[in-house]
């Protein structure tokens, strides 16, 4: 990723954890969040956003979050695939049967960031 755009996607980052997480996420600077990309999405951009080591959570806000970016979406059934999606993971996040949903917004969503292995290609194939 060029300089010039790992710039613009830390400002959106910053952006979207600041309108949709509360708590310590208002206190913080674009710099000092913590930003890192997560390798394994097939077509969505996976980003582990954190407070920075100098910032606790003053309440119930997350320490931590993933910033799912949905990628390029192609063909007559895209958005409604898109849509679908979001219906399906906000009734298992509401039901505690997935990961926590922080919010949903123009693009992608704001997830909670549980700790593990991204998983390869290979192992998403159905067999």
């Amino acid at each position: 990723m060029s300089t010039e755009r790992a710039e613009k996607m830390r400002a959106r980052a910053y952006q979207v954890c600041r309108d949709y997480l509360l708590g310590a996420w208002k206190n913080i600077n674009q710099d000092t969040m913590i930003m890192k990309p997560i390798s394994g999405g097939l077509s969505n951009h996976l980003y582990y956003c954190a407070l920075p080591p100098t910032h606790k959570p003053v309440g119930a806000e997350p320490n931590e979050v993933l910033l799912r970016i949905y990628g390029q979406m192609h063909g007559e059934d895209a958005l409604e695939h898109v849509l679908a999606e979001s219906v399906i993971f906000t009734l298992l996040s509401e039901r505690e049967l997935g990961p926590y949903l922080y919010g949903v917004f123009p693009g992608g969503r704001l997830e909670q960031y549980i700790q593990a292995r991204s998983l390869f290609r290979e192992e998403l194939r159905d067999e």
